[in-house]
Protein backbone atom coordinates (compact mmCIF):
# COMPACT_ATOMS: atom_id res chain seq x y z
CA UNK A 1 0.00 0.00 0.00
CA UNK A 2 1.39 3.25 -1.12
CA UNK A 3 1.78 6.17 1.60
CA UNK A 4 -0.43 9.42 1.04
CA UNK A 5 3.22 11.32 0.45
CA UNK A 6 4.07 8.83 -2.48
CA UNK A 7 1.22 9.73 -4.47
CA UNK A 8 2.15 10.37 -8.49
CA UNK A 9 1.40 13.50 -9.84
CA UNK A 10 -0.06 14.22 -13.11
CA UNK A 11 2.26 14.88 -15.90
CA UNK A 12 3.66 18.28 -15.92
CA UNK A 13 1.50 20.49 -18.54
CA UNK A 14 -1.75 18.24 -18.15
CA UNK A 15 -4.39 19.72 -15.53
CA UNK A 16 -4.49 18.32 -12.40
CA UNK A 17 -6.32 18.82 -9.45
CA UNK A 18 -5.09 21.66 -6.89
CA UNK A 19 -3.82 20.76 -3.13
CA UNK A 20 -6.68 21.98 -1.24
CA UNK A 21 -9.97 21.18 -2.73
CA UNK A 22 -12.65 23.26 -1.70
CA UNK A 23 -15.44 21.59 0.24
CA UNK A 24 -17.93 22.07 -2.99
CA UNK A 25 -15.00 20.16 -5.60
CA UNK A 26 -14.71 17.30 -3.06
CA UNK A 27 -18.25 17.24 -3.27
CA UNK A 28 -18.17 17.15 -7.15
CA UNK A 29 -15.81 14.44 -7.14
CA UNK A 30 -16.77 12.67 -4.25
CA UNK A 31 -20.66 12.73 -6.35
CA UNK A 32 -22.75 13.89 -3.48
CA UNK A 33 -24.00 17.33 -2.30
CA UNK A 34 -22.81 20.22 -1.11
CA UNK A 35 -24.19 20.14 2.30
CA UNK A 36 -23.67 16.07 2.47
CA UNK A 37 -19.58 16.88 2.52
CA UNK A 38 -20.02 19.82 5.12
CA UNK A 39 -21.61 17.35 7.27
CA UNK A 40 -18.94 14.94 6.59
CA UNK A 41 -15.85 17.55 6.72
CA UNK A 42 -17.20 18.23 10.16
CA UNK A 43 -17.75 14.97 11.29
CA UNK A 44 -14.15 14.27 10.11
CA UNK A 45 -12.46 17.28 12.26
CA UNK A 46 -15.00 16.35 15.18
CA UNK A 47 -13.92 12.91 15.54
CA UNK A 48 -10.23 13.20 14.83
CA UNK A 49 -10.11 11.41 11.23
CA UNK A 50 -12.04 8.39 12.40
CA UNK A 51 -14.58 8.85 9.95
CA UNK A 52 -16.55 11.23 7.65
CA UNK A 53 -14.21 13.74 4.48
CA UNK A 54 -10.73 14.34 5.34
CA UNK A 55 -10.79 18.09 6.21
CA UNK A 56 -8.30 21.01 7.15
CA UNK A 57 -10.08 24.17 8.88
CA UNK A 58 -8.06 27.14 8.60
CA UNK A 59 -9.55 29.99 10.10
CA UNK A 60 -13.69 29.56 9.21
CA UNK A 61 -12.27 28.17 5.91
CA UNK A 62 -12.60 24.20 4.93
CA UNK A 63 -10.25 22.28 2.74
CA UNK A 64 -9.71 19.01 1.25
CA UNK A 65 -6.52 18.03 0.72
CA UNK A 66 -6.06 16.24 -1.97
CA UNK A 67 -3.67 13.88 -1.27
CA UNK A 68 -5.76 12.63 1.92
CA UNK A 69 -8.82 12.41 -0.39
CA UNK A 70 -7.10 10.23 -3.00
CA UNK A 71 -6.00 8.14 -0.17
CA UNK A 72 -9.31 7.85 1.15
CA UNK A 73 -10.71 6.80 -2.45
CA UNK A 74 -8.00 4.76 -3.11
CA UNK A 75 -7.23 5.98 -6.61
CA UNK A 76 -6.10 9.59 -7.95
CA UNK A 77 -8.71 12.03 -8.46
CA UNK A 78 -8.88 12.30 -12.64
CA UNK A 79 -11.78 14.29 -12.97
CA UNK A 80 -11.42 17.90 -14.48
CA UNK A 81 -12.17 20.07 -11.57
CA UNK A 82 -12.04 23.27 -13.80
CA UNK A 83 -13.48 22.14 -17.42
CA UNK A 84 -15.29 25.40 -18.31
CA UNK A 85 -19.45 24.59 -17.86
CA UNK A 86 -21.14 25.22 -21.26
CA UNK A 87 -22.23 28.52 -21.86
CA UNK A 88 -26.16 28.70 -22.18
CA UNK A 89 -27.42 30.38 -25.77
CA UNK A 90 -30.15 33.20 -25.18
CA UNK A 91 -33.08 33.27 -27.27
CA UNK A 92 -32.50 35.77 -29.52
CA UNK A 93 -35.74 38.54 -29.05
CA UNK A 94 -36.39 40.82 -31.93
CA UNK A 95 -36.79 44.55 -30.94
CA UNK A 96 -39.32 45.50 -33.33
CA UNK A 97 -41.81 43.21 -31.34
CA UNK A 98 -43.36 44.86 -28.48
CA UNK A 99 -44.17 42.82 -25.72
CA UNK A 100 -47.75 41.46 -25.45
CA UNK A 101 -49.36 42.89 -22.87
CA UNK A 102 -52.05 41.28 -20.67
CA UNK A 103 -55.66 42.31 -20.54
CA UNK A 104 -56.25 44.81 -17.25
CA UNK A 105 -58.44 42.07 -15.08
CA UNK A 106 -62.14 42.77 -14.60
CA UNK A 107 -62.94 43.28 -11.21
CA UNK A 108 -66.58 41.71 -10.36
CA UNK A 109 -69.33 44.16 -10.15
CA UNK A 110 -70.73 44.44 -6.91
CA UNK A 111 -73.85 43.65 -6.06
CA UNK A 112 -76.21 44.80 -3.62
CA UNK A 113 -76.99 42.74 -0.71
CA UNK A 114 -80.75 42.07 -0.19
CA UNK A 115 -81.92 43.99 2.67
CA UNK A 116 -83.35 41.92 5.22
CA UNK A 117 -85.53 44.65 7.23
CA UNK A 118 -86.58 47.47 5.66
CA UNK A 119 -85.84 50.94 7.30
Amino acid sequence: MKRVTEIERAPAGELSAPDLLTVEEAADVVRIGRTAAYRLARQYLASDGATGIPAVQFGKQLRMPRCRLEAALGRPITSPLHEPKPTVELAQVDATQSPTKRAPRSRPIPVASPRLFSV
